[in-house]
């Protein structure tokens, strides 16, 4: 069997038992001091989604079949969608029922922008700082972005919204992508070197654990 990367949510992530879950943006940043003693601070690369994931001890078997999917993350060239497992849902519709089966699209997106306009939402909808989006980009929709609400807002009767986010929007954003509002995730890799097996006890074996980072390819 063959497997299709990025593996969609529910397709690894969301079958994971997990225990904690460690889920930041990066910072990038380049620290310099000049002659004066002021210290100077520039961005150095994009921002990334990273964190770490630490899964519950289970019995031998269930274990066994969830570090086994792990086992093919590890590979060159594997990645997988997983966003903040804590926040599926915008905090105003935290069972998804007022976005129902609506439409939502970006709006003209600027590269560069910490702001983002959306159309399609339900009037009256509302969007709160700390709730999440994601859309596919690129020329081949090949890249997923990820996006924190920092300033929210409510949709306008005809359904559109601007939002302020982090972070800034990413070169080959298009106009009518679609959004994800609902479990909104990156695309991520499970860092090198970072993967822990769970210990085997007599009756259990204790959580694997790895650190993850949003990968841009």
């Amino acid at each position: 069997m063959s497997f299709i990367f990025p593996l969609q949510f529910r397709e690894f992530a969301a079958g994971l038992r997990v225990n904690s879950q460690e889920f930041d943006l990066s910072e990038s940043l380049r620290v310099t001091e000049d002659g004066g003693g002021r210290m100077l601070v520039s961005e150095s690369g994009p921002r990334l989604w990273q964190g770490s994931l630490t899964i519950t001890t289970d019995t031998h078997v269930a274990q066994d079949q969830a570090q086994a999917l792990a086992q093919v993350m590890r590979s060159a060239g594997a990645s997988f969608l997983i966003g903040n497992l804590k926040r599926k849902f915008p905090k105003a519709d935290p069972m998804g029922s007022i976005l129902g089966a609506a439409s939502v699209t970006l709006s003209a997106p600027i590269t560069g922008s910490n702001t983002i306009s959306l159309s399609g939402l339900p009037s009256g909808y509302v969007l709160t700082a700390g709730d999440y989006l994601s859309f596919a980009y690129g020329d081949e929709d090949e890249k997923v972005a990820l996006h924190q609400v920092t300033v929210g807002g409510v949709a306008e009767t005809d359904g559109t919204l601007t939002v302020g986010v982090v972070s800034r929007v990413r070169p080959g954003a298009f106009d009518g992508a679609a959004v994800t509002l609902i479990g909104a995730a990156c695309k991520a890799i499970i860092v090198p070197g970072s993967f822990k097996a769970g210990r085997i006890g007599l009756a259990s074996t204790s959580g694997f654990s790895f650190s993850f980072k949003q990968t841009l390819r």
